[in-house]
């Protein structure tokens, strides 16, 4: 994994730990929210292409990656 330019090694220690609890936010995910948010987020997909994979209409899947975003916010604030 490639980080910016660090300005020392405690920052990296805080970044590392940042992605780690990311990482564990992302895998509670129901399946389908955490794959539609994954899409969205990582390969840079467009709510409709997501929809057109998926056969599902293009609200579905703003309110899915909605609610993701909500969820991760939940788990990470705790």
């Amino acid at each position: 994994m490639k980080y910016p330019q660090q300005t020392d090694a405690a920052d990296l220690v805080i970044r590392m730990e940042s992605y780690r609890r990311l990482y564990v936010a992302v895998c509670k995910l129901p399946e389908v929210q955490r794959r539609r948010l994954l899409l969205y987020y990582s390969d840079n997909l467009t709510h409709r292409q997501i929809a057109e994979i998926e056969d599902v209409n293009r609200a579905t899947i703003s309110h899915s990656i909605e609610r993701a975003l909500k969820q991760l916010l939940k788990l990470l604030v705790d």
